[in-house]
């Protein structure tokens, strides 16, 4: 209801309170204050309504999730990262390149985080950006430059791998996905949300899914979808995720549990927004994206009839895929968010 509409009702009820009331009166003095009061209802429902959408994980404001709910959980947002690899020096022989040595590429700073001898004309020396995030992920055969010149070392060097492996700061939206995930696992119980909770605590890792009976009974599988590499897991992201299970004794003596790579499917949408912006969109992708995190599970059909019906509480339409039908998934086999029509 808007201050007007509240307004309005407060003046009416005064003037049918008072027949006999003076008309001027009734312009001068009812109508102040029936704006006073409307305004002042119109704070309080404002309050008490951003005092309701903080008291629940799904509504409340990004702050609240990370001041109150996620500690709740004992989940920390997870920190970006620094991008990692092989830097080729080239020189005479016998020269050290030293551990801090910085090098540029594309404005980009990388530093050397061992020392290295020049040996047979070059020398491979493991560095890192100096800045964390994505941005500096770079593509193979890359040339970099000395920032300051080193005698007997070339000022060009090589990075024929690239570095990579960087992540951004996870996102609000994600730790709140997280969190929802961590309410629904039992202290100490062996189901699929704790394990897909502990799964999550890596850094690298930005949904977790688990296969029942992967091998028999007493056997369950994990897999993972990952912030870099555009989601795909490499079986170094799933050798984190088996080590993070055994140094924090995750998975009891009795069960066996397959680590494994996911054979991703993507799934295409079209949407149909009552407000079509570039926010919402936003906002739309990611609640797809949450759903689908949650609720999946390998070997089993996912029903887009959930989806269709979780989506129109947000104002949007499932067009594509129809809401009736649903995706068949194998064993080792995910969804992951493809393209999106709106």
């Amino acid at each position: 209801m808007t201050i007007k509409e509240l307004k309005d009702r407060i003046y009416n009820d005064f003037i049918s309170s008072f027949k006999n009331a003076i008309t001027p009166l009734k312009k001068s003095f009812f109508e102040q204050l029936s704006n006073t009061l409307a305004a002042t209802f119109q704070l309080l429902y404002i309050y008490l309504d951003r005092i309701l959408n903080d008291s629940f994980l799904t509504t409340c404001t990004k702050d609240r999730v990370l001041s109150y709910f996620a500690p709740l959980k004992n989940i920390a947002r997870k920190e970006p990262t620094v991008s990692e690899g092989i830097i080729r020096f080239t020189g005479i022989d016998t020269t050290l390149v030293p551990t801090g040595t910085t090098l540029i590429y594309n404005e980009l700073e990388y530093i050397t985080i061992e020392d290295g001898t020049i040996t047979t004309g070059y020398v491979d020396v493991n560095s890192e950006s100096v800045e964390a995030g994505s941005v500096n992920n770079t593509l193979a055969n890359i040339d970099l430059f000395l920032s300051n010149p080193i005698i007997g070392v070339d000022n060009k060097a090589i990075s024929t791998l690239g570095l990579n492996g960087a992540i951004d700061q996870e996102t609000i939206e994600s730790v709140r996905t997280r969190t929802k995930q961590k309410n629904g696992a039992p202290t100490e119980i062996d189901n699929d949300n704790s394990y897909k909770s502990v799964a999550n605590e890596v850094s690298n890792v930005k949904a977790s899914f688990i296969s029942s009976i992967k091998n028999g009974a007493g056997t369950f599988g994990i897999t993972i979808l990952t912030f870099s590499n555009n989601g795909v897991p490499v079986q170094a992201d799933i050798d984190e995720v088996e080590q993070h299970f055994i140094d924090n004794e995750t998975v009891p003596s009795y069960i066996e549990v397959e680590y494994f790579l996911p054979t991703i499917v993507s799934q295409d949408y079209t949407i149909q927004l009552a407000i079509d912006n570039a926010e919402n969109q936003a906002f739309i992708e990611q609640s797809i994206r949450d759903y689908m995190y949650l609720t999946q599970k390998p070997n089993t059909t996912f029903l887009f009839l959930g989806l269709s019906d979780f989506l129109q509480t947000l104002g949007a339409r499932l067009v594509l895929p129809i809401p009736s039908s649903g995706q068949a998934l194998a064993d080792d086999e995910v969804l992951d968010v493809g393209t999106i029509t709106w």
